[in-house]
């Protein structure tokens, strides 16, 4: 059956379309001319200058670089919009953090030797954010390796001292210092991270509520090397004193996000989005400064092309969002709703420029998630495939292969917010694996300008194609995406057969066929919706995308009998009867049960919402976390039953717990973020 598949899409696949019959050629040749990986980096480094974290003074400095850089580029339209923040107030279920400035602070060994361990004027990162003034002349340290765990403080009187661990220093200082009175924390990275790079200085922060403020202490981060040896004293039997000085105060204040738009010629209300956090510590070079200062880049391509009448004016808008990662996302959403019906797409630029070379590393791609099918996927992986086929070089810039791959779903930065079922604008993140990433090495010097190069002309004949569809291209890429979903479908029907051609009794098999049968159709359904998205494009080509979506549902029935056939034939061989198997108990439970978001509950959750709603703890135990509990959320439509639900994320995610499923909507029932109904029952008002 699998080489019977593969064959078949070999001759379908024949006439395969290249990056060139989708992308415009002139258009590209002034985008590569024009876009500049230099001046990107020079961005970089610029922004790089401020200690820029959420809610801080440092933030408005770098946001002020780039309104500078906006002005002289003759950008007239934008602006930025602020929210209060404060370490109380909520925006749906994210908890905003308190301002923070900060003056000066260090840590000193003084006993049994004497050194200086942190300085926040050498090292800014050395001191952890949200530290609150302090004159400790002596304190002794104690080492609680796991110290953002309770049970690891039985016995240990923390009162007064200062606690060294390998956990995140806002866990630890919670723990230690908020609840057991400890004057502050020293952390550095866990033994089993990144073990190759020992010297590594991390940045950390506190994220205190405003009921803390009052307690709260201070934190220092170093690196493992330093902590090893202070460790081995302790070990040994002897104590170890330390001297520290913080200079810093926490405060009421805002998030921000800056934002500028290219306003489209003949659909303005129709946006593309391009964004990235300019938030984070100094240096934060790849991590954030590159993608910030890729969108600069971008914008400023686009607008000078424009003005020279080098390319036609954008047809559709673009939105350039420069944001405090989650923290003023939260907020911006909240107070622009009318973003859900005018985002065609948003693209999330999260670390763009590290060196291939010196860092090893290479670019990564985030897809939307299942329940938001989208031809942006397909959009971005030819866009990325024509770039890498293309010698693109800038002249300080790495002579280096440029490699990506396209992953699934994951959350961890703010296209998160956009792919949410409340906003529903699908959202990919580009972003670099690097050894670097939030230590104090994450610098300019491991910038690559070439890389940055790459991804903004990948991005821009995105943005490009996406603002002004043209007839033929349009065509041209619904074909390849045709193409490509059947090549998935293929790859999920060949999935099912090797896990049913492996099953070793009767039983096994039938179990494993009726599920493939269960999961398989929303493969195809998602595959169905991901074509017909195209038709935002252009409307006009919607009565042509429904004609061959019916060839495509033709060939996808095809393969499902033929498939069915095998499993048939399989089964004969084996003296084995396929047979559909009836639901279980529980899953007929869950077939009555019908799951809707309540009407307050928009975006994603931030878990610490259930421990200020149930009690502390109850983030920590509520049983599916990350994606699976991000997309079990989305999939909540008030229409699906749970047990729909369940057989959804299996497809997505793989085996899922039914137990384990049904506790999580418990949780968050209880917590009144979802409303569960019964089969022909009204939702309560």
């Amino acid at each position: 059956m699998k080489l019977y598949i593969s064959i078949f899409l070999i001759l379908l696949l024949l006439n395969i379309i290249q990056g060139d019959e989708i992308f415009d050629d002139k258009v590209s040749k002034e985008l590569l001319t024009e876009l500049s990986g230099e001046i990107a980096k020079e961005h970089v480094t610029k922004i790089s200058m401020f200690d820029r974290i959420q809610a801080s003074e440092g933030w408005d400095f770098s946001a002020n670089y780039i309104i500078e850089k906006l002005k002289e580029f003759g950008i007239k339209n934008y602006g930025i919009d602020p929210h209060p923040s404060d370490g109380e107030l909520r925006y749906y279920t994210w908890l905003t953090p308190p301002g923070w400035k900060v003056e000066d602070g260090e840590l000193w060994i003084v006993e049994p030797f004497v050194k200086r361990i942190a300085c926040y004027r050498e090292v800014p990162s050395s001191l952890v954010k949200h530290s609150c003034s302090a004159d400790v002349e002596k304190a002794e340290i104690v080492y609680i390796k796991n110290g953002d765990d309770p049970a690891s403080y039985e016995g240990i009187d923390v009162k007064g001292k200062i606690v060294l661990s390998q956990s995140y220093a806002g866990n630890v200082h919670r723990e230690a210092v908020i609840k057991r009175g400890a004057l502050g924390v020293i952390t550095f990275l866990p033994f089993n991270e990144r073990e190759d790079y020992p010297e590594l200085i991390p940045y950390q922060a506190l994220w205190p509520r405003k009921s803390e403020i009052e307690k709260v202490g201070f934190g220092f981060t170093i690196s493992r090397k330093v902590a090893k040896e202070i460790i081995s004293y302790i070990e040994m039997g002897k104590k170890v004193y330390a001297k520290a000085k913080v200079s810093g105060r926490l405060y009421p204040s805002e998030v921000k996000t800056l934002w500028a738009v290219l306003e489209g010629s003949e659909r303005p209300d129709e946006e593309i989005i391009l964004m990235a956090h300019l938030d984070h510590y100094k240096p934060g070079a790849n991590d954030n400064a590159s993608g910030s200062a890729g969108l600069l880049e971008i914008l400023r391509t686009f607008k000078r092309l424009m003005d020279e009448g080098k390319i036609p004016p954008l047809k559709r808008s673009v939105r350039f969002l420069w944001l405090n990662e989650w923290y003023s996302t939260a907020p911006y959403l909240k107070s622009h709703p009318e973003i859900s019906n005018k985002g065609i797409v948003a693209l999330n630029l999260d670390m763009i420029g590290e060196n291939p070379r010196k860092l090893k590393s290479f670019l990564i791609v985030t897809k939307t998630p299942h329940s938001l099918p989208s031809f942006i996927n397909d959009l971005v992986e030819i866009a990325l495939e024509r770039t890498a086929s293309i010698p693109i070089e800038s002249p300080t810039g790495e002579n280096f292969p440029f490699f990506f791959r396209m992953v699934r779903y994951s959350g961890g930065s703010d296209h998160h917010f956009f792919n949410d079922s409340t906003v529903s604008v699908p959202s990919l993140m580009f972003n670099h694996p690097d050894p670097y990433w939030h230590t104090i090495q994450d610098t300019s010097e491991n910038v690559d300008p070439t890389e940055m190069k790459r991804v903004m002309f990948a991005v821009s004949s995105v943005v490009y194609f996406i603002s002004n569809p043209e007839q033929g291209k349009i065509k041209n890429f619904y074909n390849e995406v045709f193409s490509r979903s059947l090549r998935r479908v293929s790859d999920s029907i060949n999935s099912h057969l090797s896990k049913i051609y492996d099953s070793k009794t009767e039983e096994e098999l039938n179990s494993n066929w009726n599920m493939a049968k269960r999961t398989l159709k929303y493969t195809l359904e998602r595959e169905m919706k991901t074509l017909d998205s195209i038709k935002r494009l252009d409307g006009r080509f919607s009565k042509w995308i429904e004609e061959r979506s019916i060839d495509f549902s033709k060939t996808i029935s095809f393969l499902q009998n033929k498939m069915e056939r095998e499993i048939k034939e399989f089964s004969k061989e084996k003296g084995w009867n396929t047979k559909e198997m009836l639901l279980s108990e529980e899953e007929k439970e869950l077939e009555t049960l019908i799951p809707k978001r309540a009407e307050d509950f928009r975006l994603p959750l931030r878990l610490d919402y259930l421990d200020d709603v149930l009690g502390e703890g109850a983030s920590k135990a509520i049983p599916l976390r990350d994606s699976v509990l991000y997309e079990l959320i989305n999939f909540s439509d008030g229409k699906r039953n749970l047990l729909e639900i369940y057989e959804r994320l299996v497809e997505e995610f793989g085996s899922i717990d039914l137990k384990k499923l049904k506790e999580t909507f418990d949780v968050l029932s209880k917590a009144g973020l979802m409303e569960i109904k019964r089969k022909g029952e009204a939702y309560k008002k």
